[in-house]
């Protein structure tokens, strides 16, 4: 059980490095981006679990993130899956439940409701 969702609590969207962690940075986790997971995973039937959520400057420029990163503004996350079977229900149940900015790479998918960036995107 979650504190945010039935699925999915603050702690999995925490910025992972060393000094957000020891710092106790706040998570500005987008309550529209977690509602939309939470839906994505009831109709995914997927157990989700996010890769990466809310990135600090330093973290997301370690990892090699976009400068313009909607991790750094708390708006999207990386959601893994085992196989390309789950990989289709995560999208399919993406499309479903509204998300207009998606990304399939080797073993996650990008769920993005940054509104400042081009929607309808899937790459």
């Amino acid at each position: 059980m979650g504190d945010l969702t039935d699925n999915f609590s603050r702690h999995e969207f925490y910025c992972p490095c060393i000094a957000c962690i020891q710092g106790g940075r706040p998570v500005p986790i987008s309550d529209e981006l977690v509602s939309k997971l939470q839906m994505v995973s009831g109709l995914s039937g997927v157990r989700m679990k996010v890769n990466s959520g809310v990135r600090c400057e330093a973290h997301n420029k370690a990892i090699g993130g976009s400068p313009t990163s909607s991790h750094l503004l708390g708006l999207a996350a990386d959601i893994r899956f085992n196989d390309t079977n789950e990989a289709f229900k995560l999208l399919k149940a993406g499309f479903q439940v509204g998300f207009r900015r998606m990304g399939k790479y080797k073993t996650f998918i990008h769920f993005d409701v940054d509104e400042d960036k081009t929607q309808d995107r899937l790459w």
